[in-house]
């Protein structure tokens, strides 16, 4: 999205292809008529580079690996350059890259291990790096883990439980991950790191099921009531909280000044002022 003038581009699949060997467990791209994205996540890397993290649920289970750059005209581009392909039986949503080029995932199928899933939408976060593949986060074990984020050192993470109305902390360590809780008054989604130094948590202001029923239907819009809210990392607790018209709103970003709210079930962004998450029109 162009955030100047509203125009949007499609950057993948693109035209033309092109073509790259990926990496030594995924050389290959997902077929473009089959390619489902899901989280997304944008990472620059110790190296300088700039990637671009997703989660695919189309060909295979997998989160998908992009480079970003730019054409000779100056036009955004995204080349694809490996994969990561979750363990048996996991259901990705939401990603998490850090700077050293692994990331965090969140698993809503089945645990690594093979317990049974802590809820019916699963509960755990998964790490991945290159040289170890992937491996279960010691006491990640949160009902519903759906969006993720991470501090910008990499060394806390922010995740939403969706089914359980909170957000987790977790310090992932040598052992069992420390962890702090944050209950709230809605279904949180997506959370983001602002540039304010803050969790952004969107989500919904009604019963797991009815979110369920539309998510499972073919309804191009859902009138899911929804919230934004705005969370202290060091206190763990909101600093500002708001109704939004979106329905179903699944995602909150600070975008230069103004705050985007997305939407799983819509055509379009709602495009608030940043002072959208401030008092007074916030509680």
């Amino acid at each position: 999205m162009n955030v100047a003038t509203g125009t949007k581009q499609q950057l993948y699949p693109n035209t033309p292809v092109v073509k790259s060997p990926g990496n030594a467990s995924c050389p290959t791209e997902v077929a473009a008529d089959a390619f489902k994205p899901h989280g997304i996540a944008l990472q620059s890397a110790k190296t300088g580079r700039t990637q671009l993290y997703v989660v695919n649920h189309g060909g295979r289970e997998s989160i998908e690996m992009f480079l970003v750059g730019k054409t000779s005209a100056g036009v955004p581009k995204l080349t694809w350059i490996g994969c990561a392909v979750l363990p048996d039986g996991a259901f990705g949503n939401g990603v998490a890259p850090v700077s050293d080029g692994s990331f965090y995932a969140t698993n809503m199928g089945v645990p690594m291990n093979g317990a049974p899933p802590v809820s019916d939408m699963g509960g755990e976060v998964m790490s991945w790096s290159i040289s170890t593949g992937w491996a279960p986060v010691p006491g990640s074990r949160i009902a519903g883990s759906n969006g993720i984020t991470a501090s910008p050192d990499g060394k806390r993470l922010y995740v939403a439980s969706w089914t359980g109305g909170e957000i987790v902390e977790l310090t992932p360590g040598g052992g069992e991950s420390a962890r702090r809780t944050l209950k709230v008054p809605f279904l949180p989604d997506n959370v983001h790191w602002s540039s304010a130094g803050t969790v952004l948590a969107a989500g919904y202001l009604a019963t797991a099921d009815a979110v369920k029923d539309c998510y499972l239907s073919t309804a191009t819009h859902c009138t899911i009531p929804s919230t934004i809210a705005e969370i202290d990392p060091d206190t763990m607790t909101i600093k500002c909280m708001r109704p939004v018209s979106q329905g179903m709103a699944t995602t909150a970003l600070f975008v230069r000044d103004e705050t985007w709210v997305g939407t799983a079930r819509g055509p379009s962004i709602a495009r608030l002022g940043k002072e959208a998450l401030a008092p007074p029109n916030c509680k």
